[in-house]
């Protein structure tokens, strides 16, 4: 179900995703780099009680 709104909404703004090649998961490597990355140096150190607060929180400082 996720994956069709996903399509459908790239449909409707004319957005054609760029799939990773099967058989070549060190294309994904840089996205996973930075997820870690942020989650461990952003979220982390965070505490939140909601996901409200997540999106409410100023990152720029």
């Amino acid at each position: 179900m996720t994956a069709q709104a996903f399509a459908d909404r790239c449909s409707e703004n004319q957005v054609k995703p760029d799939y990773i090649q099967p058989g070549k998961p060190n294309q994904n490597a840089y996205i996973e780099l930075f997820n870690r990355t942020y989650r461990i140096e952003v979220l982390d150190p965070q505490i939140f009680s909601t996901h409200a607060q997540v999106r409410d929180i100023n990152w720029a400082g």
